[in-house]
């Protein structure tokens, strides 16, 4: 069932449909860190373990892959979590994500 979810979710984002590499500032992927600003090459390469990447403008992945719960601020505007994460244990409060130690979550713009 979880699999299946995560299938019809990728149906659902332009930018994972495509069959072309995405291209330097196209719009379809944007790379953020947990303050949702651009990452930088050195938080890419020595920085906390913890991203977001803007997809298609209207899909945001955020991921915690620390060892501990961390509070990743969202970009501007509404986000909800989708399923299969949407649940009471992925909740966004103040455009804030509590992102559980290893965890990460798929939310959607509106």
């Amino acid at each position: 069932m979880f699999t299946a979810a995560l299938i019809r979710l990728r149906q659902q984002i332009p930018a994972l449909t495509g069959d072309s590499w995405w291209e330097e500032d196209d719009g379809n992927v944007r790379w953020l860190n947990k303050n949702a600003q651009p990452l930088s090459a050195d938080e890419w390469q020595n920085g906390p373990k913890l991203m977001q990447i803007l997809l298609s403008d209207r899909f945001l992945i955020a991921i915690n892959a620390t060892l501990e719960v961390t509070d990743i601020v969202l970009p501007k505007g509404e986000w909800r979590a989708v399923p299969p994460f949407a649940g009471e244990d992925n909740p966004v409060i103040t455009a804030v994500w509590q992102g559980p130690a290893h965890g990460l979550c798929v939310f959607q713009r509106g």
